[in-house]
């Protein structure tokens, strides 16, 4: 019997089942991005489902197809800054797809329904819009549930967003809540942000950067005549491997955000780093007593 195969239909569904696996993806890998790249992505995906009209690939021609369509899936959905994060970020959209496709095997193989077609790798419902709409508020509202739970039990150790203002000017980055991290100004006790140098330069007068520059031994106080001078601060640190002192600066504000609940905090300093604190997943690390008590 021949299945009749629905451009739209197969172009929503697909464009639906990508969606919903990026953004499991993201979740379990903890990537920020917008949502038109996430529909960039999920539509990239959905072009491939129109494999499902070609006659059947050989195997190996078949995994290098999909192999190039999940790099470039990824790259345009997700911003990825490091092989490392690539790799991590590739290995866990396979492994929601390898989920997905053994649920879709299981459908095929105990309940064979006539309205299903797999071909190529691509699957195919012949459902109505209202049931697909309503599936998709019902894999959201799991999604959302699971993910709250999840948070609940690991609580730690979460990346939030970060804006830094200094002087109306603002930087943004990826910044991970780390409960070792109960770094402060030793005068007044404020909470510090540790952030890479290179996150925060543009924050910086071109002629105070000298004073953060990671070359620097020893730290030269900024110029009298320059704002700087009274945001300046010097912070000692101590670790695992060592201590020392890192050059600091007092912001405007920062605002933090979990991506639902923007938290505004006044009263911090930022501490610059002159090494990397990852491998492109953040860029700053937090203390949490930025936020204590104001973003569950």
């Amino acid at each position: 019997m021949k299945q009749t195969v629905y451009v739209d239909i197969l172009f929503a569904v697909n464009l639906f089942i990508n969606y919903f696996l990026l953004c499991l993806t993201a979740k379990v890998t903890r990537i920020h991005t917008k949502r038109w790249r996430m529909l960039a992505g999920s539509a990239l995906g959905a072009v491939y489902s129109l494999f499902i009209f070609f006659p059947e690939i050989p195997s190996l021609l078949s995994a290098a197809a999909k192999l190039i369509f999940s790099i470039t899936i990824l790259l345009a959905a997700l911003p990825i800054h490091s092989i490392k994060v690539f790799l991590k970020t590739l290995a866990c959209f396979f492994g929601a797809n390898f989920l997905f496709a053994g649920l879709m095997m299981a459908l095929w193989l105990f309940v064979s329904p006539n309205n299903l077609m797999i071909n190529n790798g691509i699957v195919y419902f012949n459902i109505s819009p209202l049931i697909l709409i309503g599936g998709a508020a019902v894999s959201y509202l799991i999604l959302s549930m699971i993910h709250r739970f999840t948070l609940r039990k690991a609580p730690d150790n979460k990346i939030y967003t970060v804006t830094i203002e200094v002087d109306g000017q603002t930087a943004t980055m990826d910044a991970l809540l780390d409960t070792g991290h109960s770094l402060t100004e030793s005068i007044s006790d404020l909470p510090v942000l540790l952030a890479e140098y290179k996150s925060v330069e543009k924050l910086i007068p071109s002629q105070v950067r000298p004073v953060f520059e990671p070359s620097q031994r020893v730290f030269p106080v900024p110029p009298e005549d320059s704002s700087w001078r009274r945001r300046f601060r010097v912070v000692p640190f101590h670790s695992v491997g060592g201590g020392g002192v890192l050059p600091a600066f007092r912001p405007d504000s920062i605002t933090v955000t979990d991506g639902q609940h923007p938290v505004r905090v006044p009263k911090s300093f930022v501490a610059v780093s002159g090494t990397h604190l990852s491998d492109g997943e953040y860029e700053a690390l937090m203390n949490p007593d930025m936020i204590e008590n104001t973003i569950k």
